[in-house]
């Protein structure tokens, strides 16, 4: 699917903003967005001498609420712009439609990251993402023998301090790596705070716009069809959150830890050294087997080279 129409851009200049227009161009599958400055002297587009057009991927879209001063825009994010908010303004509501169906947009949030509203809710943006990450790359380095870290909970106070730092950008690594947040970043703490971010959304992760519809899809009763279901509706969610759920499923899912050396002997099996780290795993048709992940791998292992780690409840 691909998308393309004038599109206004505010740039800051002294005192005042500016709206400039650009003819812009987004291909949804590589989630590639496009822009060529349209020229208001000659009604033509100019590109700088020896530039390409800018190409930027796309990492987020939120419609701006109404309350702001023109209508029909919309903020954007991207991935080679981390920490800027574009705002666009389309020339009609349709085409404003348009634009946010084509790049999954969602309802009006704060945008500035790293900054939490008062009423507590966090979004979904770029900061949120690295804390998240980060948070289970700590877990995972070093918290995969302790128990319950997701059932018991961290102190309160511990926690309310690791999601504003760590939701900071300019502080979210140093919380996780100074020593004088050690006491900070107990496991319980980290899994409390990452399970306090992801419940307080602004919006929940599978969103309102599908809520129900997860809620009939759990109820059928036959196992295929309700895996089919939900599989159709987690393919629908939009772009950001689906990237989000992806990260947190494959940190919850079953792992275990090898105790031997294997050679696999065929392509269908797996090659590991001893004491790594096997996720995804899950049940063989073959007996003795599992079947797991391991670096970005899946295949079969034998069951008695592993041993079963706990799982994050």
């Amino acid at each position: 699917m691909e998308k393309s129409s004038l599109l206004k851009i505010s740039l800051l200049e002294p005192f005042k903003a500016s709206w400039t227009k650009y003819y812009c161009t987004f291909k949804k599958q590589k989630r590639e967005f496009t822009m060529l400055q349209f020229n208001q002297m000659n009604h033509n587009f100019t590109r700088p001498e020896n530039r390409e057009d800018e190409k930027l991927t796309l990492f987020s879209c939120y419609r701006r609420a109404s309350e702001f001063e023109k209508r029909f825009c919309f903020d954007l994010t991207f991935k080679e712009k981390p920490g800027v908010v574009y705002t666009f303004q389309a020339l009609s509501e349709k085409d404003h439609i348009s634009w946010l169906n084509a790049m999954d947009g969602t309802e009006p949030m704060n945008m500035v990251p790293g900054k939490v509203k008062s009423t507590d809710s966090y979004q979904l943006n770029e900061s949120g993402f690295i804390f998240v990450r980060r948070c289970i790359e700590v877990l995972e380095s070093r918290g995969l023998e302790d128990e319950g870290i997701y059932r018991k909970s961290g102190v309160g106070t511990k926690i309310g301090k690791l999601l504003t730092m760590g939701l900071n950008l300019s502080e979210t690594e140093d919380i996780f790596t100074d020593e004088k947040y050690t006491d900070l970043i107990e496991s319980n703490t980290i899994a409390s705070a990452l399970k306090m971010y992801l419940r307080n959304l602004s919006e929940p992760l599978m969103t309102y716009r599908y809520h129900n519809d997860f809620i009939e899809s759990a109820k059928i009763e036959t196992l295929n069809q309700r895996i089919n279901e939900v599989h159709k509706l987690v393919h629908k969610l939009p772009h950001i959150n689906f990237e989000m759920l992806d990260m947190v499923i494959f940190h919850l899912t079953e792992r275990v830890r090898t105790l031997y050396a294997c050679m696999g002997e065929s392509e269908g099996e797996l090659s590991f050294e001893p004491n790594q780290i096997i996720t995804n795993v899950r049940f063989s048709h073959e007996p003795g087997w599992l079947q797991g992940t391991l670096n970005g791998k899946t295949g079969l292992i034998p069951e008695n080279y592993v041993e079963h780690l706990k799982t994050y409840k």
